[in-house]
Formats: structure tokens, sequence, C-alpha cells
């Protein structure tokens, strides 16, 4: 029998989910929960009342509206399908008014990189800032995602093989990023400067653990005096796929690199080093 779903009773639900939901990791759970907690704000009906035509219009404004990418809309309605799919597993609601509907159709594009020189740049622009630029060279040499960087351990570091042991990974595996000896400088430089007992490899003012939040407000800010671009730290890891595509590595290299499991997720990169190479070919022939 299926119960009268209260509006006040919609964010207890969304946490019993959330618990549910074991094994997603917690940046996937907040991904999901924010998506969900949107189309709350866009719709806020009774669970049981959300319609397939609610659903549409939530969508239509995320496009039009919230001029969110298709990327961003896919993200979004993942998260709200994997939700009421659960609703209706539980018998919270009787018709799921999702069953059906397909995201917008990705596009085939470059993905972004670093600027031109925007490493020279940096570089210069953080010569007084040790742990800014130790930050930067790191996100650089070894392509780790930002919740990699945060959860870096100064034990995990390898100093005899330029090595670093990423622990807390995507999917939880685990595997080694390298560093260039300039990075490898840095970083020495960096921890000697230190006098706290913290165990991760970046901290914040009050020598505690930086955070994801952390990372992105130093980026963007000294992004603004040097190269007036926007960057953030994915930035870094499609740029290293780019440049190691470039110098002739493998994809199942640059996969083990990044730590990918399906090699079309640097295949993309590939494709488009193929059409800069052609286009610098056509510009003679």
């Amino acid at each position: 029998m299926y119960g009268v779903i209260l509006p006040m009773d919609r964010e207890l639900i969304l946490a019993k989910y959330l618990r549910d939901k074991r094994k997603l990791a917690q940046i996937t759970k907040n991904s999901y929960c924010q998506s969900i907690q949107n189309l709350y704000r866009f719709c806020p009906h009774e669970l049981r009342k959300i319609t397939h035509k609610d659903i549409i219009a939530w969508l239509n404004y995320l496009r039009e509206r919230k001029s969110c990418t298709p990327a961003t809309i896919r993200a979004r309605l993942s998260a709200v399908k994997s939700f009421f799919t659960y609703l209706t597993e539980e018998e919270i609601i009787a018709y799921n008014p999702l069953i059906g509907l397909k995201g917008p159709k990705l596009g085939t594009k470059s993905p972004p990189t670093l600027p031109t020189d925007a490493i020279f740049y940096l570089r210069e622009a953080t010569i007084e800032n040790l742990r800014l630029g130790t930050l930067i060279e790191v996100l650089f040499a070894t392509g780790v995602r930002v919740t990699e960087l945060i959860n870096i351990k100064l034990q995990d570091i390898y100093w005899d093989e330029n090595a670093i042991l990423i622990t807390i990974g995507k999917r939880k595996s685990q595997r080694f990023v390298f560093f260039t000896d300039i990075c490898r400088c840095l970083m020495e430089e960096y921890i000697e400067s230190r006098q706290d007992d913290c165990p991760y490899l970046f901290i914040n003012h009050h020598n505690k653990q930086l955070t994801r939040q952390g990372v992105f407000y130093l980026l963007k800010n000294i992004a603004k005096t040097c190269i007036d671009t926007n960057i953030y730290p994915h930035l870094f890891r499609h740029s290293l796929a780019a440049i190691l595509i470039e110098m002739g590595a493998q994809l199942q290299e640059v996969a083990d690199i990044l730590g990918h499991k399906n090699l079309n997720n640097v295949r993309i990169y590939a494709q488009f080093s193929s059409k800069a190479r052609k286009k610098v070919y056509d510009r003679y022939f």
C-alpha cells in the first residue's frame, strides 16, 4: 500500500536514500543530493504527485533559465533517475515519472586544457607563495583529482621513486602517480618550511587538511593575477592527458597514469590530438 508522502517528509526520504546508497562515493552522494534538492526547489509537490511533465519542465528550466550545459543536465537527470528508481523500489511512489526519459545528446568537443604558457605564468606568480606553487606543480605533474590531492599524506610520498601512493581514489582503488624533479624540489622545500604535525601534504592557514573548496579558491584567485582565465583542478588533469598523448603515450598508459579503468575516458584526447596534427599538416599541403 503506497503511503501519502507530505512535502515535509521529502528531506527525510532523501536522507534515507543517501544512507542506503552505501556503495556510492561521498563526492557522488553530494552531487546527487544537490541535483535532487534542485528538483525539490523547482517542484514543491508531494513526491507521488511529480509527473513526467514536471520533470520535462525542470530540464527546460535548467537549459533555458540556468544555462546549464548538456553534460550538467545529463548528470542532474542521472541523479534524479536513481532517486526515483529507489522511490519506486521502496514503494514510496507507485509510478516512476522518469521512465523513458533521456538526457540531451553530448556534442563531441575537445576537453578543456590550460592556456598556452599558463604554467610558466603560474610558476612566476607563485614564487613567493611556496604552498600554492607546490600545489600547482603537484596538480600539473600528477594529474590527480582534487579529492585525491587533498588526501595525500606525507607518508604516501615515495621520494626514492618520485612517486605518490593515491589511497583515496575513484572507486576506492589505489595507484601510484609520479612527479618531476621540479615538483620534488618544491615539495621538499614546502614540507621543510612547515612547523606543524598535520599528516597531510597540503594544509590551510589553521594547519588543518586543505579542503576542496580551499583548492578551488586558491586557484581562482591566483589565476586572476597572472593569466586572467578561470582555472580549476581538473583542468590540470586534462592538460596532462593531452601532453602525454602528444608525446606519443599509448592510451592504456595514459589511462593507467590517470587512474581510468575505461579506455574510452582517454580516447577523446587522442582523437583531438590527431585533429590538431592534421591542421598543422594541412597548413603546408
